[in-house]
């Protein structure tokens, strides 16, 4: 049987990958954060940064986007690519610090919110996947 995934239980998972990032990535040499499959594939360092992007681009801002506009309007698509250039030569540690403060920051900003379980079922329109719920 298949667990039910709840807001709750989202909400506490997204508060455990900081750990779990710190976890694996703390104090490993940069040839191992840095490697990738080639182009178009990230690193780890990459996936940290993308993170980082996400927090400041995307889950609260189409939240709060939805909140006020419905499906009336769409919210602005994730450029998945946006972390490029911005985290390239940074210490590991310091984006791991960064995105956990960034989480921490937008898990308290969702708790702002206090969605009701009706706010849950609210529609957006994704620039690419038209109507979706928050």
């Amino acid at each position: 049987m298949t667990p039910e995934l709840t807001f709750e239980s989202a909400a506490d998972l997204l508060a455990r990958t900081p750990a779990t990032l710190q976890a694996l990535l703390a104090g490993l040499e940069a040839r191992w954060l840095d490697a990738n499959e080639g182009p178009g594939t990230y690193s780890a360092r990459d996936v940290v940064g993308h993170l980082i992007h996400g927090e400041d681009t995307d889950w609260i801002p189409r939240i709060e986007h939805i909140l006020e506009h419905g499906d009336a309007r769409p919210f602005a698509p994730f450029d998945r690519e946006g972390m490029r250039g911005k985290f390239d030569d940074a210490p590991i540690e310091e984006l791991l610090a960064h995105f956990e403060r960034r989480r921490r920051e937008c898990l308290a900003r969702l708790g702002e919110l206090r969605l009701a379980p009706a706010d849950r079922t609210r529609v957006g329109l994704h620039p690419e996947l038209g109507r979706v719920t928050l």
